[in-house]
């Protein structure tokens, strides 16, 4: 059995309308480091949760994955940690669509969700790789389900 872990780095900008998403998904010995620019205006968490769902439904497709595979994921947003481990619940409508479509996309996996210190996930995501366009993610996100679309 594989153990991966997953250290997440995002931000927003509500005057800029962007976020961003880098993370690093490390597979045994082969490390996978990308950083996601989204010109939409979300809050941080939201960019977290497309983070993870980018990983869980396109990363791991690629790589096959097998399931119930321990995964690790590193996070500097307290929130979502407590969140991915079942502490606090979701509430606004928008992190909802997206919360429900990573537990979805992660239901076959053994996740472990902690807080880490910014500078310490930073260490973890060195060489940042290609920037993926927000086509290419749209094409990933755009089953979502929700009364309130993310892309508004």
């Amino acid at each position: 059995m594989m153990n991966t872990d997953i250290y997440l780095l995002s931000s927003s900008s509500p005057v800029a309308k962007n976020m961003k998403i880098s993370f690093s998904v490390q597979l045994g010995k082969e490390e996978i480091i990308k950083t996601i620019n989204i010109s939409k205006e979300g809050s941080p968490i939201e960019a977290e949760y497309i983070g993870l769902i980018y990983i869980f439904e396109k990363i791991f497709a690629e790589k096959k994955i097998k399931k119930l595979t321990d995964v690790n994921i590193f996070t500097n947003n307290l929130t979502v940690a407590m969140q991915i481990n079942g502490k606090f619940r979701v509430s606004s409508n928008r992190v909802i669509a997206l919360y429900s479509r990573f537990k979805a996309s992660s239901s076959h996996y053994r996740l472990n969700a902690q807080y880490l210190e910014k500078n310490k996930i930073r260490e973890n995501i060195r060489n940042e790789d290609s920037v993926y366009s927000e086509k290419e993610l749209t094409k990933i996100l755009n089953e979502i389900d929700s009364e309130e679309s993310i892309w508004k």
